[in-house]
């Protein structure tokens, strides 16, 4: 594993950029030898946030300024991640867990990513400034 590595990418507001980000973090984990599992992990977390973003943080007003920012940073520490939008603003941390303990039919749709994030991450930080929501979070190496 390198001292650090970083991958930075700009996504556009479209579903067909999944398939880019999860690509290039499978690439990205390789080319440093991050675990399996761990490679695993972010990518899940990644394509919640973002496909998230894609869902809810825009309405159909100019599509050139809707990008999403994605940048994740390796050292022999830890992963950190960030995913900014600017978009409306809206903190998924403050969204109740889901109830994982009623049966499917009985549950409400969506806050597995979220439950996802925060059960696969050490830590996650949500921020708003400049009009950009920004979600952090790092994973330590054990």
């Amino acid at each position: 594993m390198p001292e650090s590595a970083q991958l930075v990418l700009e996504l556009s507001n479209e579903l067909s950029e999944i398939s880019r980000l999860t690509e290039s973090v499978d690439e990205f984990c390789a080319q440093h030898h991050v675990s399996g599992q761990l490679a695993f992990n972010l990518k899940l977390v990644l394509e919640e946030v973002v496909v998230n973003v894609i869902h809810y943080a825009y309405t159909d007003s100019d599509a050139e300024t809707q990008r999403i920012h994605v940048n994740l940073t390796l050292n022999k520490q830890q992963v950190a991640g960030e995913v900014r939008d600017n978009g409306r603003a809206f903190d998924p941390l403050g969204m109740a867990p889901p109830k994982l303990d009623l049966d499917l039919e009985s549950r409400e749709i969506g806050g597995l990513g979220i439950h996802f994030l925060r059960k696969l991450m050490d830590e996650v930080i949500y921020t708003r400034n400049n009009g950009e929501n920004c979600l952090r979070f790092v994973k330590k190496m054990v």
